[in-house]
């Protein structure tokens, strides 16, 4: 019952995490990580255990000159970790949405404030603004450059 705790503590962070880190990265760069959760909850018991441990182990070791053992030890974590990262990435589907318009991303950042932020029912108020910003994001555009060029010249 701990670990299913634990565990699912782990997922709705990465959940809470991915969903704000997304539509910022959608925005700003026209692509998400449609996997990521999934890469996260992956990735994570290798961080707590390997990773971020043997960081500070190497870290108090150094004085001593001893840092060459946790840091080796720290390097199998990364290497653990970017072979997760290159698995999940060869089996995810493309995350790229196209251009964002910029009241998009105003009222899906408001949404997810609402529904994250509150413990009450007014965590629901969040949700119409995040479905009109899906809306909104749908019936977006792409510029047409060609046009841009055109009456340019």
């Amino acid at each position: 019952m701990k670990a299913a705790r634990h565990i699912g503590a782990i997922a709705m962070t990465s959940l809470v995490a991915g969903s704000v880190s997304s539509i910022f990265a959608a925005y700003h760069f026209n692509n998400t990580a449609p996997f990521g959760l999934i890469g996260n909850a992956l990735a994570l018991p290798v961080i707590s255990t390997l990773v971020m441990p043997f960081a500070v182990l190497g870290l108090l070791a150094m004085p001593f000159d001893l840092d060459w053992l946790p840091f080796a030890v720290m390097g199998y974590g990364i290497k653990a970790v970017i072979a997760v990262a290159h698995m999940v990435a060869s089996h995810s589907p493309s995350g790229n949405l196209g251009l964002m318009p910029q009241g998009t991303l105003i009222c899906m950042s408001i949404g997810l404030v609402l529904s994250f932020a509150f413990s009450t029912r007014l965590r629901l108020c969040g949700i119409p603004l995040m479905l009109g910003a899906a809306i909104w994001m749908m019936r977006a555009q792409e510029p047409d450059i060609g046009q841009a060029c055109r009456t340019s010249n």
